[in-house]
């Protein structure tokens, strides 16, 4: 039998070691699967700090996550291996694709001759002795994504993309799910009104982190030199925000909202926002840049032109697009003076923008390459 025949077969298997499975990329990849008629599954942990493992699931995953889960460490690795021992033997066939470093190497440990791919989201910190061991263990793979080229040169990939057995998979957003948000604009003016948004006001909208390093303080500065008729729209809770305007009168805050939920959002938006402070941060930041940040291409999916700025990544992506501006440094008066020039273009921004998403940034182009590794 061919290896294209038994990937078929075999299907593909998700693992992850986060109960908080049902992000955007993770789901854009298990849909891309199911479009191609494979079977899918996963095996994870819940959010009880157990391990479980089934067919994909069609209801949307628990987002109730506690912070730390039951059990130790230790606990939780020997029982997430037994598991995965007890799995492969019931589908030895299937192409096991691992979204952290830790659940391939516990899967690398518990089934050694699995065909294992390594879908890297984001490269974490970890003491000298366990990045040696994901190293190894992701040199192992049969191949590897990684959601934007500095990842190519982390430790163990680096020996991957040498022997051509790796690509970049952007965090883009799938053609279906752009084709269901340009539908979702009938819902912006039920939308503003329940942000209380005027209804001819010109919303930047701030998708995504919430953190200090998101340039959400400097964004509501600049809100103060922009005109009356802007308003900033932050998808989250001011709770979360160290600025002592974030009560300011332009200023609305949506709460929390999930993963299944937050896009909706971008139907209320005019301009997009994409500034990078790096305060406080500790992910090692050469292999993690924003160009792995969801929001850009959610901006992109749905036609809007984008403001950004603060790190060389996010310039990059700017001059790629042609989908904004990128503004040098993150200081409020810059940024004003940005978003006056972007809005000033806003139909020549918005139709790069589509443009961008059209020809190659979409979930469906960038997936292409794994999706035929993951065949032969």
């Amino acid at each position: 039998m061919s290896r294209r025949s038994e990937a078929s077969r075999g299907g593909v298997t998700i693992v992850t070691w986060s109960p908080a499975w049902g992000v955007p990329p993770i789901e854009a990849f298990v849909g891309a699967n199911l479009s191609r008629g494979l079977p899918v599954r996963f095996v994870g942990l819940d959010r009880h700090g157990a391990p479980a493992s089934g067919p994909w699931p069609q209801e949307s995953p628990d987002e109730s996550v506690p912070s730390r889960l039951p059990g130790t460490r230790l606990s939780r690795n020997r029982a997430m291996w037994a598991h995965l021992r007890s799995f492969f033997r019931r589908f030895p066939e299937a192409t096991f694709v691992a979204f952290d470093a830790r659940a391939l190497t516990l899967l690398g440990l518990a089934a050694p001759r699995s065909r294992r791919v390594y879908y890297c989201l984001d490269v974490l910190p970890a003491t000298a002795i366990r990045r040696a061991v994901e190293s190894w263990m992701i040199s192992r793979s049969h191949f590897a994504a990684v959601s934007e080229p500095a990842k190519l040169a982390a430790p163990g990939v680096r020996r991957l993309a040498l022997e051509r057995h790796a690509s970049v998979v952007r965090n883009a957003i799938p053609r279906e799910t752009a084709r269901r948000l340009s539908q979702l604009k009938s819902e912006s003016e039920e939308l503003r009104e329940k942000l209380d948004v005027p209804p001819n006001a010109r919303v930047l909208l701030h998708a995504g982190g919430v953190g200090d390093s998101f340039g959400l303080a400097e964004e509501i500065e600049m809100l103060e030199r922009l005109s009356a008729e802007f308003q900033l729209v932050f998808l989250g809770s001011p709770s979360s925000v160290s600025s002592s305007n974030s009560n300011h009168p332009r200023v609305r805050w949506t709460g929390r909202v999930s993963n299944r939920d937050w896009n909706r959002w971008l139907a209320v938006a005019d301009i997009g926002l994409a500034f990078w402070t790096g305060q406080g941060t500790t992910n090692d930041r050469q292999w993690n840049t924003p160009l792995s940040w969801n929001r850009l291409y959610w901006y992109l999916a749905a036609g809007l032109p984008i403001v950004g700025g603060g790190h060389d990544a996010i310039q990059r992506f700017l001059l790629e697009t042609e989908a904004g501006l990128n503004v040098p440094g993150v200081a409020p008066a810059r940024m004003a003076e940005g978003v006056n020039m972007v809005a000033a273009a806003a139909s020549t921004f918005a139709a790069s923008s589509a443009l961008a998403f059209d020809s190659s940034l979409n979930y469906d182009d960038q997936v292409a390459p794994l999706l035929e590794a993951i065949a032969t």
